[in-house]
């Protein structure tokens, strides 16, 4: 009966015993061994209790305990369950030598085992002493006893106590022992545990000594392997993963579901969401092998989809929850969470209204709500198509708070958010309110806080309140928060809308200011930069913002299409005349560096075309023209009005009606302008032969309303 395996034999050993001495059979130390070791092995926990009354029993019956009576009591110590009865074990210990009986390797190593299992945490200082005390009595220690000791260190309370146990690991090797799975497996835990974040280095390194040593793996070892590598912090670790969960396999350990679900997790997490694919392959190959994926494994693969690059994959989100019932897997709230988070970072907005189907779905289910739910919902409202759902994500605020929940920074930033991206300009009114609200409830306001409201007041109507974003920024840093570059781009935006023209020069002010925090001004900070030079009152800061492009490149900040098209419309209202061969050499480097050429870039140069001297350089404007077309890029009809306007003069007007006839075939209707381009360019043809088509253009005028009918008209 000592022996069942299962542990389920204990109360069939102790029925035997009470039949023994109904029998009139005497027990010996034998039989007591034997009951005292099947109270270590019960299920769920040893019987420590029982195993103490048995052995009061056999000192009340004069029964002499020997040495494997008190070694199997304390191992019964040490498996109590929900933690050890480590003191007890150091009781039984004085007990035994009290009685003459020497202690040996297995008593010792029970004891350390004791420690190891204790509750709250390893008592290893005690440990580390029985250590000692093991090799004062000159009791050699053996592989057991060096495993139990690095487990003690792994498992200490407050992180791991890892350099002792590679001390201890060191110390094992000199004696001659040879490391073994559970060896590697306690020493993986330990460097995964450590405090200030895991040792994966020093893991890796044992890698490498378990191929030289030709040590096999199991489960066990494959799992604190890749926990060590989760807590690690470097880039693409979840390749140096998948590398490790292959050779393990090949040294004999076999996946368990844990395994999958540690994989996934750290592939959802590969910068930039790119390898979502990867995570969906382990999650196939996991059910191929037969193994059921859990609910971690599902929260981990739709965490995954959430951060896929280009916005998340929440089609394929929506059918792993629907597998979820089909596979009796029971979501839970971090489920709901994660699949509203797919929801609200979907490409081009949020799925808000499947994210509010989800949310009833759980009410239906009635499962606890936390705060996180919310703060997901809220941004879903926040980031719908079209502008925030802000009165849902008010509704929802309300709801949180009347069901006794706390709302947090994150969900103030959220709903404040909200307020920012409203259609038609901002409630930046309210996102005060919140903002306040915040600091009477005692709500930390963090940087991120800061951005939002900054971002709020940017799309004020008007641009009015650029001064009240200024004050907001002086407030920030009184109360000792940092602004971040983030922080920096919503201001310099704000100066982008002030009204009455941008206020350029506090722009480069705070430019200034940002670098001498030692923040690195980004793409967005130029572009953004850039356009406050553009809106500059009285005509653009063209110079400056040609020296703040020449600055981003000299940084290594790369310019993407938003700023060529920026620096294009700085171009374009600059005072004077036309910049068009500057905007050229810019046009070239733009093509130079394989930044994408669009519908705004080509109309932007078309535009400023139009006002080049004198008519001149019309080829090269129709060459540019023919350009855009094969770009498939398809000019406005301010672009085409622009072309027409250079055909004055000689047969040039031959061409401005074939590209008048061509805007009407791409779908663009001539407005006033375009009818006025090509009738001046009619009217100044050679030889003024060409009298009457104005006159034809000027009654299709009249018939689309773009004239009056009494005879009267001026073109522009």
């Amino acid at each position: 009966m000592a022996n069942a395996k299962d542990g389920s034999e204990w109360q069939r050993a102790l029925e035997l015993f009470r039949l023994m001495k109904e029998g009139g059979v005497k027990p010996d130390t034998i039989t007591f061994n034997a009951l005292i070791s099947a109270m270590e092995r019960a299920e769920g926990g040893s019987k420590w209790g029982t195993a103490l009354q048995l052995f009061e029993e056999m000192t009340k019956r004069g029964v002499p305990p020997d040495r494997m009576t008190f070694n199997a009591l304390i191992r019964t110590m040490a498996k109590a369950e929900g933690g050890s009865e480590w003191k007890l074990a150091l009781l039984l210990l004085e007990q035994m030598e009290g009685r003459g009986i020497p202690a040996n390797t297995f008593t010792f190593n029970a004891l350390i085992s004791a420690m190891v299992k204790a509750e709250g945490g390893s008592r290893w200082e005690v440990a580390l002493e029985l250590f000692v005390g093991m090799k004062e009595r000159g009791v050699q220690p053996d592989v057991c006893t060096f495993n139990c000791l690095i487990s003690a260190m792994e498992k200490a309370a407050g992180g791991s106590r890892w350099a002792r146990a590679w001390k201890l690991y060191e110390e094992m090797k000199e004696r001659g022992y040879e490391p073994d799975t559970i060896t590697y497996t306690a020493l993986f835990g330990a460097l995964e545990k450590a405090e200030g974040g895991s040792r994966w280095q020093r893991a890796v390194g044992l890698v490498n000594e378990m191929r030289e040593r030709g040590v096999k793996a199991d489960t066990p070892l494959l799992n604190s392997l890749l926990r060590v590598l989760q807590k690690a912090m470097f880039y693409d670790k979840w390749k140096r993963a998948l590398d490790f969960f292959e050779e393990m396999q090949e040294r004999g350990a076999k996946p368990s579901v844990t395994t999958y679900n540690l994989l996934i997790s750290m592939v959802a997490g590969a910068e930039g969401g790119y390898a979502w694919e990867t995570a969906r392959g382990l999650f196939d190959e996991m059910k191929q092998r037969g193994l059921k994926p859990n609910t971690a494994t599902f929260n981990a693969l739709i965490g995954a989809l959430g951060k896929a690059g280009g916005g998340s994959k929440w089609e394929t989100a929506l059918e792993l929850f629907d597998q979820m019932e089909e596979m009796a897997v029971e979501p839970d709230t971090a489920t709901y969470c994660l699949v509203m988070k797919t929801l609200r970072k979907a490409e081009g907005g949020s799925e808000w209204e499947r994210a509010l189907g989800h949310f009833d779905g759980m009410k239906d289910r009635r499962m606890s709500f936390s705060t996180s739910v919310y703060d997901e919902m809220i941004g879903a409202m926040g980031s719908a198509k079209g502008g925030s759902k802000w009165e849902i994500a008010m509704g929802l605020f309300d709801e949180l708070k009347e069901n006794g929940l706390e709302p947090t920074t994150r969900t103030y930033n959220a709903l404040i958010s909200a307020m920012e991206k409203i259609e038609g300009g901002s409630r930046w009114d309210i996102a005060l309110e919140l903002f306040e609200e915040m600091r009477e409830r005692g709500v930390e306001r963090n940087v991120a806080s800061y951005s939002s409201l900054i971002s709020t007041l940017e799309k004020a109507p008007g641009g009015r309140e650029w001064r009240r974003a200024l004050r907001l920024f002086d407030d920030m840093k009184r109360e000792g928060v940092e602004p971040d570059t983030i922080t920096y781009n919503a201001l310099i935006s704000v100066m982008e809308k002030a009204e009455g023209g941008s206020q350029w020069e506090i722009a480069l002010l705070l430019l200034e200011e940002m670098k001498e925090k030692g923040l690195a001004p980004d793409t967005t900070t130029y572009n953004s930069l850039i356009s406050v030079m553009e809106k500059a009152e009285g005509g653009s800061q063209w110079e400056v913002a040609l020296g703040l492009f020449e600055e981003m490149k000299e940084r290594g900040v790369e310019p993407d299409t938003i700023t060529f098209n920026s620096l294009f419309s700085t171009m374009e209202k600059a005072k004077g005349d036309s910049h068009w061969r500057t905007a050229l050499g810019l046009f070239d480097q733009m093509k130079g560096k394989g930044v994408e050429r669009g519908t705004l870039t080509y109309n932007a140069l078309g535009r400023m075309f139009g006002v080049m001297e004198n008519g001149g350089e019309w080829e090269a404007t129709l060459a540019f023209f023919d350009q855009m077309k094969e770009q498939d890029v398809d000019p406005s009809r301010g672009t085409y009005s622009v072309q027409m306007k250079k055909g004055e003069g000689g047969s040039k007007w031959r061409i401005a009606m074939r590209l008048f006839h061509e805007m009407k075939e791409r779908g663009l209707e001539p407005d006033r302008i375009t009818f006025s381009a090509l009738i001046l360019a009619m009217e100044k043809a050679g030889g003024g032969s060409e009298w009457e088509r104005p006159l034809e253009l000027i009654e299709e005028m009249r018939s689309k309303g773009l004239l009056p009918r009494d005879g009267k008209h001026e073109l522009e």
